[in-house]
């Protein structure tokens, strides 16, 4: 690579669904285990946070925001964000 900030688009789509997969995998245990183990309100508790997810991309898209290093971070953190409330 000429420029090193380049280097990241070549992994960048694996990153995020790693960075994803890992957050709802966590999501989804802590709010199993603290529910009592029941599997459908904390499926519903997921399927919330997915579709938060899905909107953001909708907002990149519309807005024309690039995948990039910075907006995965964001994605990440905005899910986290919506998690605490």
């Amino acid at each position: 690579m000429f420029y090193v900030f380049y280097d990241q688009y070549l992994t960048i789509w694996r990153d995020l669904f790693v960075n994803l997969s890992l957050s709802f995998a966590a999501v989804f245990l802590v709010t199993f285990i603290l529910l009592g183990f029941d599997f459908h309100t904390s499926f519903l508790i997921l399927l919330c946070v997915f579709m938060i997810i899905i909107d953001m991309f909708g907002v990149m898209y519309v807005w024309n925001i690039d995948l990039n290093a910075v907006s995965v971070v964001n994605i990440i953190m905005v899910k986290d964000l919506f998690l605490k409330k």
